[in-house]
């Protein structure tokens, strides 16, 4: 079983750093799983899209996570904060 992260295992490409001052309809925060991913579902939109990341895609908490998205997790978590209280929920 390895223990890396297939972020890991391939070299992402590199973008220039934004030069100008630019206008876009959405801009996403961070190259990452999510931000990856948001960027491609919007890509044939027709909204002008910007994609910024401080250092390199898929790199930071992606390239140390399961890579997966889940709302079970949330579905819990708001019973336990119903029942139990949110000091209970989050710990």
């Amino acid at each position: 079983m390895k223990n890396t992260s297939i972020w890991n295992e391939y070299e992402l490409p590199k973008y220039d750093s934004l030069k100008n001052n630019n206008e876009c309809d959405v801009l996403i925060i961070g190259g990452g799983l999510s931000g990856v991913s948001l960027l491609y579902h919007l890509k044939n939109s027709g909204l002008k899209v910007i994609l910024v990341e401080r250092n390199r895609l898929g790199r930071g908490v992606t390239s140390r996570t399961t890579g997966k998205l889940t709302y079970f997790l949330d579905n819990v978590l708001i019973k336990v904060k119903k029942r139990k209280g949110i000091s209970k929920a989050m710990s």
